[in-house]
């Protein structure tokens, strides 16, 4: 999947499509990830641009899709990574730390930093930051660590493992009474055949 700043590039062996594409838009993708034998959860693929008013909207196209997702699931898995243009380990009291570490906990997503100072995902022009991150919820990311640097990025790759991850099921629908007897509960994979999949595995992930 390429966006116009972003892209999911995936292994064969994954079922990766595009979700929603009304909600995408050049620095944000959301798509779908499951294997023929798995429940599917969600991956989010976002950049923050450094200039305020493209920040701005991309905080607010966030806001938006987290918000589409929080309504239209009773639960799912999400895993979202991405430059961020915010150094949330270094310089976490900074505007743009709080206001993505304060958007971040009003969703209930668990950001996953490196958990230490100094840590380096970007040098430029003899500055180093942490700028690139994930952040989940409904799965946990274990044994993250910074490689190489990817071609001519500046930016550092970053490899992780996400697993424990929460079956995607639709919210219930209200209906009018006259519409009862219609009543059920719409998922991406119904409550009845969850049971007929596996959870999805530990999955490796590598950003650059």
């Amino acid at each position: 999947m390429i966006g116009v700043e972003v892209a999911i590039l995936y292994k064969t062996s994954f079922l990766v499509r595009p979700l929603f594409p009304m909600l995408h838009s050049r620095n944000l993708l959301l798509a779908r990830l499951s294997s023929s034998t798995s429940v599917p959860a969600l991956l989010l693929c976002i950049y923050f641009p450094p200039d305020h008013e493209r920040r701005k909207e991309m905080y607010s196209s966030l806001s938006r899709v987290l918000d589409f997702l929080k309504n239209r699931y009773q639960s799912f898995s999400l895993v979202a990574f991405g430059d961020l243009n915010a150094d949330l380990v270094n310089d976490p009291l900074a505007l743009y730390s709080r206001k993505f570490s304060k958007l971040a906990h009003s969703f209930g997503l668990s950001l996953r930093s490196f958990g230490q100072e100094g840590a380096v995902t970007r040098e430029q022009g003899g500055k180093a930051s942490c700028l690139d991150y994930f952040f989940t919820t409904g799965a946990e990311v274990r044994e993250l660590t910074v490689g190489k640097k990817f071609g001519s990025s500046d930016h550092m790759t970053i490899r992780c493992v996400v697993e424990d991850f929460v079956p995607v099921l639709r919210a219930r629908r209200k209906f009018l009474s006259k519409d009862r007897a219609r009543r059920h509960l719409y998922s991406l994979i119904s409550e009845d055949n969850v049971q007929k999949f596996s959870p999805l595995g530990p999955v490796e992930f590598l950003v650059c």
